[in-house]
């Protein structure tokens, strides 16, 4: 974790996944699809501002369905074959 001079605290792409629950990679690919605000270092790293992953955690519980639909269940008897 890196403290700038105006106090915003960034993280790297591990500190950042750990704290959404996710596997860096996963937290990559979401950063390169743009879903997550990050900036890039000079060797390529990225960095994470821990507001900016706090709000993407709070867009993913907005959208995070509890039960499936019931176009959801009968997709997933469809594919499943049951």
């Amino acid at each position: 974790m890196a403290v700038t001079r105006v106090g915003q605290e960034y993280l790297t792409s591990s500190e950042a996944a750990r704290l959404i629950g996710i596997h860096p990679n996963t937290l990559r690919g979401y950063a390169d699809q743009n879903l997550v605000s990050h900036i890039r270092l000079p060797g390529g790293h990225r960095r994470f501002q821990r507001a900016d992953v706090e709000e993407f955690v709070d867009r993913l519980r907005e959208h995070t369905i509890s039960d499936p639909s019931e176009e959801q269940m009968a997709r997933l008897l469809r594919e499943h074959g049951e």
